[in-house]
């Protein structure tokens, strides 16, 4: 990172007394926005690419670890984002370096280890935490919430605060991203106005968050009439099973005309289990869990009525957040045929 410091012993006679000649200095060159976001395209390009090749190998073993990978993820994020953007690297990631920006701190150096762990951390939850699957309910939604709340504090620091360019990654920890070369220039100073608009994004967006967490059910109820019925009894009694991770439900509706020119409605319920290994290894498996889904849906009554067919989807995924890896198996029947296949009258 290319930064150069100029000293001048020899003050501006012009200046009043008493005024320091550093803090008259002009303010950092903030990096332009394309800038930025080249920038963040190249990094996230790179770890997708490195997740991906780590990930492709050893799948299986992500399998089993199920939305817990993600752990990996974050960690691989925060170390590089951590050690690049510390003094030790020049406080630039790969792509800040080939598009001559870079972080610095309020002394117009880059940030030491900590601050440059701590930002990459900041950044990488806000990143990762979204639509992250856990299997405990409430922490999903507390990341959730963390996530849409920093990802609009991002976008308002990014595209609307013109007086620092700071997210909030770069607040908690007095960073900023600037156009390199810099010299003996002072921070920029974050305005009255910028900071009223900051605290009403990031309590809009708890807002929203917040009613989505909690009125989530009604709403798709509101939108989706019977899908809650079913998603809310399948959670529940799938929830212990040590095979399933999640589970989602999907309700559609299709029409076909007949050779008679007769028109006809299907309903169809789609149920998605995110389980662990199965598929090509483990057909029988995935098989199993497929019958044992169907019959808790049919012989429990939980599936709304006038319900023609079910759509079985067995997914069992590597998430490492920067790349996600799928293998799904598909069954699909209708009604009478899984009643056939499950034994039940």
């Amino acid at each position: 990172m290319e930064i150069t410091q100029i000293h001048d012993h020899n003050p501006d006679p012009n200046m009043p007394r008493g005024v320091d000649r550093v803090a008259a200095a002009d303010p950092f060159p903030l990096a332009p926005i394309w800038r930025r976001v080249l920038a963040a395209v190249i990094d996230v390009l790179l770890l997708s690419g490195v997740s991906f090749a780590l990930a492709l190998p050893l799948r299986r073993a992500f399998y089993w670890l199920g939305p817990w990978g993600r752990l990996i993820g974050l960690a691989f994020g925060i170390t590089y984002f951590g050690l690049t953007i510390s003094h030790r690297m020049g406080g630039q990631s790969l792509g800040m370096r080939l598009v001559k920006i870079g972080v610095v701190t309020r002394s117009g150096l880059p940030p030491d280890t900590p601050q440059s762990f701590g930002r990459a951390a900041v950044l990488c939850i806000i990143v990762l935490g979204n639509a992250w699957v856990l299997p405990i309910p409430i922490l999903s939604t507390v990341l959730s919430t963390i996530s849409a709340i920093g990802i609009a504090l991002l976008i308002y620091g990014f595209f609307f605060n013109r007086s620092t360019r700071q997210g909030p990654h770069d607040l908690l920890f007095q960073t900023y991203v600037v156009r390199l070369p810099i010299y003996d220039q002072q921070p920029p100073r974050f305005s009255a106005v910028y900071r009223a608009g900051l605290i009403g994004c990031g309590g809009l967006a708890l807002v929203i968050a917040l009613s989505i967490a909690l009125l989530g059910s009604q709403l798709l109820g509101a939108f989706a009439p019977g899908t809650v019925e079913v998603l809310r009894p399948l959670q529940t009694a799938l929830s212990t099973d040590p095979r399933i991770f999640s589970v989602g439900v999907q309700s559609a509706i299709s029409r076909r005309l007949t050779p008679g020119g007769r028109g006809e409605v299907a309903r169809t319920i789609l149920i998605d289990v995110w389980s662990r290994p199965c598929g090509v290894i483990e057909a029988e498996l995935c098989a199993t869990i497929a019958a044992d889904v169907a019959r808790l849906a049919i012989q429990e009554n939980v599936l709304p009525a006038g319900v023609d067919n079910l759509v079985i989807n067995i997914n069992h995924r590597a998430d490492l957040g920067w790349a996600i890896l799928t293998a799904t198996s598909t069954y699909a029947h209708p009604i009478e045929s899984w009643r056939g296949i499950i034994g039940s009258p």
